[in-house]
């Protein structure tokens, strides 16, 4: 059997080639090479999906899945990211923190900063704001800026090493969770991680290094008292003031956490925010600026929106009814069927005993954000792919717990046809039948799994969480 890895190794190695063939000769991964591009993510993806099939009925060795995953990584290093410009936003900020300036206080193009300016200030995106990142995300850059070069390259590279860890914390948590050690292929593998990381140096990875940490300590039974009490709170904390998701998976881990963990946790994630609300303003009140803490996220918040899916039907089913402000409307609905989520999540964490199903039930909080969402660009679902080796059967469980996988193995295939939208860099819009092919299959294999969900349970085998 092994000439099958080959095959499956030799065609994503090619598919990662072509990308990098496709940067040096044309520059860019989007505009006019879109459809290239695009092409070869979706044979790399069938060659994934092959390698999943493959490795769950011929037992794969580390090394078959490990080293391939790292080499995928260093070709897509060599690219530079375009797919997102997001990196020269996390090095001006860099620079501009270790200039002596606080990211939340200017605008990118204001005249006070023009002293220190540097090519990343014209190449970052939303120049009419300051930062949307949060502190966390603010000590990474400035770290990395004072250490390294600032460029392109040093925020793969780095990036790329908190992917890996990621890789080594879902080991960990599948073998917690007793579930086969090689669904971290599931992860390591995935397109999708591997295009928004390694080529577009997304700050997700350092995201997803500190959720996973945090939910690895929170599970593994440890003699030393310092890490039992604060390793875990003190990381989900540090995962929340990167970028905001992390907290949904907090009805989880209250549960597993002791009163002063949860002190812990709250105590460092309004401390830290407050203390930089002081320095420089929340942004949260008075005209809307983009400055201050929050002043960026504010302006996300009120008026951003991309490729959404439900929410996007939701404003538009509250348009046919006249309401005077639809978007509003839409995010109020979508925020309840959120908390709602969270609030049922809770519940069943609070008599769970299993850290599989607590691995699960973390995945259902953030899968219906990211459902509900405005705004989803392509990167917006790794945090959920975190979780995807965890939504599939132990060795005591039926084969069709994969039915949980499906709709959102299929969103990470789709999603990058949002990348349609910059086909043409004279005319960015959406397109529509974009939003159908994404979603539509995304929202029906999800109630599909639902109803099948509610069969089995009145048969006393449910399979979902």
């Amino acid at each position: 059997m092994h000439y099958r890895r080959l095959v499956i190794l030799a065609v994503s190695s090619m598919g990662y080639l072509v990308l990098l063939a496709i940067d040096f000769q044309t520059g860019t991964l989007r505009a006019g090479s879109t459809i290239p591009t695009l092409t070869a993510y979706f044979i790399l993806f069938g060659a994934y999906l092959a390698a999943i099939i493959h490795s769950e009925s011929n037992h794969w060795p580390w090394h078959w899945i490990w080293l391939p995953a790292v080499f995928f990584r260093l070709i897509l290093i060599f690219t530079t990211p375009t797919l997102s410009d997001d990196v020269y936003r996390y090095i001006w900020d860099g620079h501009v923190a270790n200039q002596g300036y606080s990211p939340y206080e200017y605008r990118i193009d204001a005249p006070e900063l023009d002293s220190i300016s540097i090519p990343a200030r014209d190449l970052a995106n939303h120049t009419w704001m300051a930062s949307p990142y949060m502190p966390a995300a603010q000590w990474l850059f400035a770290r990395l800026n004072a250490i390294f070069p600032p460029t392109p390259k040093a925020y793969q590279t780095g990036m790329v090493f908190f992917d890996l860890g990621v890789g080594l914390l879902i080991m960990g948590l599948l073998k917690l969770g007793k579930l086969g050690p090689q669904r971290v292929l599931i992860y390591l593998w995935s397109p999708l991680v591997i295009l928004e990381i390694a080529h577009g140096a997304h700050l997700d990875a350092f995201m997803l290094f500190l959720t996973g940490a945090a939910i690895y300590f929170a599970y593994k039974q440890m003699e030393n008292n310092f890490l039992r009490i604060f390793a875990s709170p003190i990381l989900l904390a540090l995962a929340t003031l990167t970028k905001i998701i992390p907290i949904l998976i907090l009805p989880i881990l209250f549960w597993r956490w002791t009163w002063t963990q949860r002190i812990i946790y709250a105590g460092l994630t309004v401390g830290v925010l407050a203390g930089a609300s002081i320095e420089v303003g929340s942004g949260l009140v008075g005209p809307q600026t983009g400055t201050g803490l929050f002043g960026a996220l504010r302006i996300y918040a009120d008026v951003w929106s991309f490729n959404a899916g439900p929410y996007e039907w939701f404003k538009q089913l509250a348009e046919y009814f006249n309401a005077l402000q639809p978007d509003r409307v839409a995010k109020l609905v979508s925020l309840i069927l959120v908390i709602l989520a969270m609030s049922w999540a809770a519940w069943q964490a609070r008599i769970s005993s299993s850290i599989r199903k607590d691995l699960r039930l973390m995945a259902l909080p953030l899968g219906t954000y990211i459902i509900l969402t405005p705004t989803v660009h392509p990167w917006y679902l790794l945090i959920l792919v975190l979780f995807f080796p965890f939504l599939t059967p132990g060795p005591d469980e039926p084969t069709h717990v994969w039915h949980m996988l499906i709709p959102w193995i299929y969103l990470s295939a789709a999603l990058p046809l949002s990348y349609l939208t910059y086909l043409d860099p004279a005319d960015y819009r959406e397109l529509d039948w974009v939003r159908l092919v994404e979603w539509l299959p995304v929202v029906a294999g999800l109630l599909t799994v639902a109803f099948l969900n509610v069969r089995q349970r009145r048969a006393g085998v449910a399979f979902l969480i």
